[in-house]
């Protein structure tokens, strides 16, 4: 069953990529290594653009979302397997 967390994170990245997508995840100090990339979608709250990315790892799959204005992520939720 999903869990709904609405949570500030810490995402890592590689900056050599053209496109940025998340390697890992730090959150409540622990850190999620990301093995699969789900979907990846845009949306906008108002005037601001949302990326929401659906994560896994290899026992949870988790869903985050990048403001654009605010340049902040946030775990919207996230399932274990």
């Amino acid at each position: 069953m999903a869990e709904l967390i609405k949570e500030s994170i810490y995402i890592g990245t590689n900056k050599a990529r053209k496109m940025m997508m998340p390697e890992y995840m730090i959150w409540r100090g622990r850190t999620y290594q990301f093995t699969d990339i789900g979907l990846h979608h845009t949306t906008y709250e108002g005037d601001v653009l949302i990326h929401i990315f659906s994560m896994s790892t290899s026992g949870a799959c988790f869903r985050i979302f990048f403001n654009t204005k605010t340049l902040l992520w946030t775990l919207e939720g996230m399932e274990t397997l």
